[in-house]
């Protein structure tokens, strides 16, 4: 699974920025659609708790990132 975490970092950003501007920046639509495919993906395939377990760090990772980037971003429109 951790092989393949860049792959999935890359996939994720583009089909969180797809889902973004699709619904607007509702980010807790984002969230909630999110959370059915990880229940869809549960649910039809066979997926096991190490599985399981590194999604959950990639998306603590991610959560990480983001508010990173939120907080920089908020830097830049405080500097000007």
């Amino acid at each position: 699974a951790v092989d393949y975490r860049q792959e999935w970092i890359d996939n994720y950003e583009k089909s969180s920025q797809w889902l973004t501007k699709q619904y607007n920046g509702d980010i807790a639509l984002e969230n909630e659609i999110m959370e059915c495919v990880k229940e869809f993906v549960v649910s039809r395939c066979e997926v096991d708790n190490e599985a399981i377990e590194a999604d959950n760090s990639f998306i603590s990772a991610i959560k990480t990132k983001d508010a990173a980037i939120k907080e920089e971003n908020e830097r830049e429109r405080q500097r000007k």
